[in-house]
């Protein structure tokens, strides 16, 4: 006898296909069991034993399925024999008609209809189990975003060094911009329209954002709103408590009323929308007021 209690859905259609092509006089009876009334524990332990009393066939297979539902296909399985089993399966577990049900097939000819009644059980199931899947892959990216976000919005920059940031942006000789932009055309478009004329370090994400801006002590940040891990507006946020005085511009896509106001309602002294002039950025440089202080004092 052979006892299937692992994946045993699947393996019964399996089984059935194959004697499709020739079920001899195999047949099956089937069993639903309430969990309430007969644990699995106590079903797995005593229910082979009965039909190997009742079926004396080594060649009996027995699939316990989820939802208390037990199959059991052996070669000579008739009708008459299943209903000895049945009757057999009741009195040893003490069960009145209305606490299980059984069912015999005749494998000649029911194999179809048994085959129509699992397989939607198991494609349910598996759908059941790809959603979990993505359900579980979906909470597992959420909390790596999570942990990704707050590594760079909780990044320790000393009270020294915040401390210095005037200082250092008083020492600039030339204009120094900072750009944080993920998208690669516009990080090079950016480039190509300030590299020849101001100092200019781009990031391409915001994972080293608030140290390098630290460090830097930029005249002008230029930020992109959308950025992975972590939005424009959030960086802009951590950034003017690190520096009150900072002067950033925002960059995006989306220029909409409500993005634009929120971002100026966050202390941005600007937005410039995607794809932008090289005059829109110059602009903003030269309105600068360290830029502006800088050149009035070079003039003087």
């Amino acid at each position: 006898m052979i006892l299937i209690d692992s994946d045993a859905e699947s393996k019964l259609v399996q089984t059935l296909k194959q004697l499709l092509h020739d079920a001899g006089e195999t047949g099956s009876v089937s069993f639903r069991f309430s969990h309430e009334k007969i644990s699995p524990e106590k079903l797995f332990s005593t229910l082979p034993g009965i039909v190997q009393k009742e079926l004396e066939s080594a060649d009996s297979k027995i699939f316990f399925c989820e939802g208390g539902d037990v199959f059991v296909l052996s070669p000579g399985l008739h009708a008459r024999i299943a209903h000895k089993l049945t009757a057999a399966v009741a009195k040893i577990f003490d069960l009145t008609m209305l606490e299980y049900e059984a069912r015999f097939y005749d494998l000649i000819r029911d194999t179809g209809r048994l085959l129509a009644l699992l397989e939607p059980r198991i494609e349910k199931k598996k759908k059941a189990e790809q959603e979990a899947r993505a359900s579980q892959l979906a909470e597992a990216q959420a909390r790596l975003t999570l942990a990704k976000r707050e590594a760079i919005l909780d990044v320790e920059i000393s009270d020294r060094t915040k401390a210095k940031i005037s200082e250092r942006r008083a020492e600039h000789k030339a204009p120094e911009v900072m750009l944080v932009e993920d998208d690669t055309f516009s990080r090079r478009l950016v480039g190509n329209i300030l590299s020849k004329k101001y100092n200019l370090t781009s990031l391409e994400n915001a994972e080293s954002a608030l140290t390098t801006y630290a460090q830097l002590a930029p005249d002008i940040l230029f930020l992109d709103i959308n950025l992975p891990n972590v939005t424009g507006h959030e960086l802009l946020d951590r950034i003017l408590l690190l520096d009150p005085q900072a002067y950033i511009i925002m960059l995006s896509g989306n220029s909409d009323k409500e993005n634009v106001l929120q971002a100026m309602q966050r202390g941005a002294k600007g937005f410039v929308a995607k794809p932008f002039t090289p005059d829109k950025i110059y602009q903003y440089i030269e309105r600068c007021p360290t830029v502006i202080n800088r050149s009035s004092h070079a003039y003087n």
